[in-house]
């Protein structure tokens, strides 16, 4: 909203955007509750990405785990084998020819 405005004697009118000390005191008072209105929906946002940011980091807290007990099976399964390689080494070594 603007209005035209003489600033002082003499001068040409000017073009000034108006204030709130221009407002009539319901518009004031609308314009208050309008940007009460704003902070109140960019909170809103605000606290839904901390929430989808919270969700998404449990989820990956989950993958992780899983793939922790993952690498751990794995790790058993790798010493078994070596561990059979071994015995199956041994028996070759002491096996003669015409066995």
């Amino acid at each position: 909203m603007s209005s035209w405005r003489r600033v002082a004697a003499g001068q040409r009118w000017r073009r000034r955007e108006a204030g709130p000390a221009d407002l009539p005191g319901h518009a004031l008072i609308t314009r208050c509750v309008c940007l009460t209105l704003d902070l109140v929906r960019r909170a809103r946002n605000v606290a839904e990405v901390a929430n989808e940011a919270r969700s998404k980091l449990h989820e990956r807290g989950e993958r992780l785990a899983k793939l922790d007990e993952r690498a751990g099976d794995m790790q058993n399964e790798a010493a078994g084998f070596a561990e059979l390689a071994k015995q199956l080494a041994d028996q070759q070594r002491n096996r003669k020819w015409w066995q």
